[in-house]
């Protein structure tokens, strides 16, 4: 076997002939059985040991000084010119170049396309193939060709160390402009150089479609061909591709001739049942058998590291890459190279997929019965601040908070919301309307917790008594279960402290920094999770924070907020009041910032489906979020089992962040 016929191969030499007067065929029809030079002797077959597993064939040519094949592009199919590819082209083989005779400096050429490099001639180089000894273990690759006027292309190439035997050598050239064409050079499956050639760019002509092997023409016409392949330099097999293969595609196929028919040969020998000996000669019928269904077993092993390898489109090519441009809707250009088609299918596949609120308004046209201006989509946000520049206690209702004046007064002024506690009245107690404060709700996914909330709030103007309450910080939950951080007072003595209320018995205080003078402060409380809760206190807004401390308290919170609250029954004392701003309420892994809304004023007219809206919206949502379609005002009512719960969480509210 030998490489693959491709879509693109323009043309392909096995070398498989039987005798060295049998003119070697080209595998598709498409350039004229191959010719001697004129006056000069055919290259002759070379028969290899195929238990020599540096010969990929049992066959191939010949090469050296006056030894060269020549042939001419023919007609197939009412089409001429197959080998005329003055664009993207590749050219590889399978040779084993002897070295050792040639001189330091020397040229070789393995294959061009065109038999003069006279301007004034039609027939100009369009591509080939080139080696340079180095010295006695190194060559130089060089890929070659002329621009329309003649000019020769320069090019460095590239040098690497021999191999010993066969070895598999390919040039890739893609042109991108006349002034911006890449060469990539490969040894075996490694790349091992690549240049960027400005000049001479502009490649044409090429008419006549001549095409020669082991040699090249010389720019005297007297001396006729140069540059001949060292003496008994053999090539296996030749191929000529209309495209830029990839580094991945050649790593292929260098390994299916190279490894996988070695695999696949010796996995069957290995089979062989013991008993009299075969006949061990490679020319002998069995062992022919032995390599020809061993290179069957070489090939579907390679399929398989193929399809394991490169079927993913970050390394696709051919076929599987076409599959992967059909299922994600995307359409190669015309001179778009594998890695432009690549790097589009990845960038799809990549993209955070979703839709634009005019695309869900859009959607919801004919089940809202109401055009796009007119449907609100209400989307939330895991940040949620408060400057309390805009007094929505007056003027409800407010974005965030719910208020409950309680035994004080809760009021925005100034650019502060005041908390002022009162002497607490007989009979009454910390719940409910009796305590002065703002709560907003926490998003959980149905049986989660608010793991990781934050409530951050600056504390300034403050007044303390000796009494026993506090102000500063509430977390509650369903069942009313709170605890409380802040400033409270004792013996004259400002300190933060804690305490805790669960099934309607009141802790003691817990100090936490005593004495605490500063004012004002920001006061940092976070839920944890479990039950867990994060203190800690700062001088300035950011920072340096004090250390975290780690308090238990009730779990589950779905509310969080500020005020100012008695630790215990008929408390004595003075007031205890202070100004609240800076509010921050976060929530990096609750629910609230995947949820959104679709609202349909129900007082609109027009005909509607909220249960078929719903479906569509179920459609437009990614699986991480959550949303709904609703024709309740979605400002001011809770959205978890207790309201609504269609977002399956506990509890949203009051709704909004942004309203489109």
């Amino acid at each position: 076997m030998s490489f693959r016929l491709r879509p693109t191969t323009a043309a392909l030499f096995r070398f498989l002939e039987g005798a060295d007067e049998v003119r070697p065929v080209e595998a598709l029809g498409r350039v004229t059985d191959l010719a001697e030079l004129p006056a000069l002797a055919m290259p002759g077959i070379v028969q290899t040991d195929r238990a020599n597993e540096n010969k990929l064939t049992s066959r191939g040519r010949a090469f050296g000084t006056d030894l060269a094949l020549t042939g001419i592009d023919q007609v197939v199919d009412g089409v001429t010119d197959h080998t005329r590819l003055a664009r993207d082209v590749t050219v590889r083989a399978f040779v084993d170049w002897k070295i050792e005779n040639h001189n330091n400096g020397d040229n070789g050429v393995l294959c061009v396309r065109g038999k003069s490099i006279i301007a004034s001639d039609p027939e100009l180089q369009l591509y080939g193939l080139e080696m340079e000894r180095i010295d006695a273990n190194n060559l130089r690759m060089r890929a070659r060709w002329q621009d329309k006027l003649g000019t020769q292309a320069v090019l460095a190439g590239a040098a690497f160390l021999k191999p010993p035997g066969f070895f598999h050598v390919a040039v890739t050239r893609r042109w991108n402009t006349t002034t911006d064409i890449l060469v990539r050079y490969y040894v075996n499956e490694i790349l091992i150089g690549e240049e960027t050639i400005a000049a001479a760019g502009d490649i044409g002509e090429g008419f006549g479609g001549t095409l020669i092997i082991g040699a090249r023409n010389s720019s005297n016409p007297l001396v006729g061909f140069t540059d001949w392949m060292p003496l008994d330099s053999v090539i296996d097999h030749i191929s000529i591709e209309g495209d830029e293969m990839s580094a991945e595609e050649l790593r292929t196929d260098y390994r299916r001739q190279a490894v996988h028919f070695v695999e696949g040969g010796a996995l069957l020998r290995a089979y062989i049942p013991p008993g009299d000996t075969w006949n061990p000669n490679p020319d002998s019928l069995v062992q022919r058998w032995i390599a020809a269904e061993g290179d069957g077993i070489g090939d579907g092993l390679a399929e398989a590291n193929r399809l394991r390898d490169d079927f993913l489109p970050d390394r696709a090519y051919g076929n599987p890459l076409a599959r992967w441009e059909f299922i994600t809707g995307l359409a190669p250009g015309p001179s778009d190279s594998v890695q432009t088609r690549r790097d589009r299918v990845l960038g799809f596949l990549r993209k955070v997929l979703g839709f634009s609120v005019a695309d869900i308004k859009t959607a919801l046209e004919p089940l809202f019965g109401l055009d796009s201006a007119d449907i609100e989509i209400v989307e939330y946000d895991a940040l949620r601040t408060d400057d309390f520049a805009v007094d929505d206690i007056a003027a409800p209702p407010s974005p965030i908070w719910i208020t409950e004046q309680g035994v004080g007064s809760v009021s925005i002024a100034a650019g502060v919301c005041a908390v002022s506690l009162e002497h607490i009245k007989p009979g009454e107690w910390f719940q409910g309307a009796a305590v002065p404060h703002r709560k907003a709700s926490l998003s959980a996914r149905l049986g989660e917790e608010s793991n990781r909330a934050i409530l951050i709030t600056k504390l300034a103007a403050i007044v303390t008594a000796d009494t026993p309450a506090l102000i500063g910080h509430c977390w509650i939950t369903a069942e009313k279960d709170v605890i409380w951080f802040g400033l409270r007072q004792t013996g004259g003595v400002r300190e933060l402290a804690s305490f805790s209320v669960v099934g309607g018995v009141a802790s003691g205080f817990t100090t936490l920094v005593t004495p605490f003078v500063t004012d004002p402060f920001f006061l940092f409380t976070s839920y944890l999770g479990g039950g867990l809760y994060n203190f800690k206190h700062a001088a300035a807004a950011g920072g340096p924070y004090s250390a975290d401390v780690a308090i238990a308290g009730p779990t589950s919170p779905p509310w969080v907020g500020f005020g100012a609250v008695h630790q215990a029954l008929n408390g004595a004392g003075g007031t205890m009041s202070a100004n609240f701003d800076d509010a921050q309420i976060y929530e990096p892994e609750g629910i609230r910032g995947l949820a959104w809304q679709a609202f349909r004023d129900p007082g609109l007219p027009g005909a509607f489906s909220i249960e078929n809206a719903q479906l569509q919206v179920d459609k437009q949502t990614p699986a991480h979020t959550a949303a709904c379609a609703v024709i309740e005002k979605p400002q001011g009512f809770e959205l978890g089992p207790t309201g609504l719960g269609k977002l399956g969480c506990d509890p949203l509210f009051p709704a909004t962040q942004i309203i489109s």
